[in-house]
């Protein structure tokens, strides 16, 4: 009889038994060599709560829930993850860096308030977009590539909607602000 994992760890490449993890809002479990995608979501925003009374809005910052990172490695799936986790966390830092230099700009904390409501309606969009169109390959081992190379897509086209933005607010006004 073979002995089991205790519950919440996963086999993974090499043997090594870890904690299941999730990785970009997937939890991945490699069972007969297949990588099987559960709960496609969850990414986080900091700071995106409700401020308490009188607290000034802080400028939300996009947490991904995988950590470390898997290694990037175009022949294998698992490694094909790894490259899109890595992209994403590149592209997830623009759009923090991007939304910190608009944060101040804004001429008050209402407006503030409006942008971090925004960041967290954008970023369950992306959470449901991407769950959807990995649906291609429900059930395969490329459904976690697909729904990460989503997120990494979805945050360029916020990050353009971001530089429109930040174009309209600094048109007119002399500011030491560039975007990143």
């Amino acid at each position: 009889m073979t002995p089991r994992p205790r519950r919440g760890a996963t086999d993974r490449p090499g043997g090594v038994l870890r904690p299941a993890a999730r990785r970009g809002g997937r939890l991945l479990v490699l069972a007969a060599g297949a990588l099987a995608p559960f709960a496609v979501g969850a990414a986080a925003l900091s700071a995106a709560g409700a401020p308490a009374a009188g607290a000034r809005p802080r400028p939300p910052v996009v947490h991904e829930v995988f950590s470390p990172t898997l290694p990037c490695d175009h022949r294998t799936t698992v490694g094909e993850l790894g490259c899109e986790e890595h992209a994403l966390l590149a592209a997830d830092a623009r759009i923090d860096r991007e939304v910190a230099v608009i944060f101040p700009l804004l001429h008050d904390d209402a407006a503030r308030r409006r942008l971090v409501r925004a960041e967290v309606a954008w970023l369950a969009f992306r959470v449901a977009d991407c769950a959807s169109q990995s649906d291609i390959y429900e059930g395969g081992s490329q459904a976690a590539v697909a729904a990460a190379a989503c997120a990494v897509y979805d945050d360029g086209a916020r990050s353009a909607d971001l530089r429109r933005f930040y174009d309209g607010l600094v048109q007119g006004r002399s500011t030491s602000a560039t975007f990143p």
